[in-house]
């Protein structure tokens, strides 16, 4: 099970641009794991840019779903997976 949030962020990236840790809500979580990422292109004719998404695990066991808005390098918190 999952919970859909739209919280903001803030990350710990990487040289090559990936995150490494980030905090939320006061606490910082370092990332163990980079499960997955992939890239969506937004609705062009409403100007919406890329979109990066992140799936990680904490080294603690939690997932967590990151998203970056690309063109403004706006980082959210948009799952927390069960």
């Amino acid at each position: 099970m999952s919970k859909r949030l739209d919280e903001l962020i803030q990350p710990a990236i990487s040289q090559h641009g990936r995150p490494t840790a980030f905090s939320w809500r006061g606490t910082t979580f370092p990332i163990a794991e980079i499960m997955d990422f992939w890239e969506e292109v937004g609705r062009w004719w409403a100007s919406e840019g890329t979109r990066r998404y992140y799936r990680v695990r904490t080294p603690d066991g939690k997932v967590f779903e990151l998203e970056e808005e690309a063109a403004i390098g706006v980082w959210r918190l948009s799952r927390v997976v069960d």
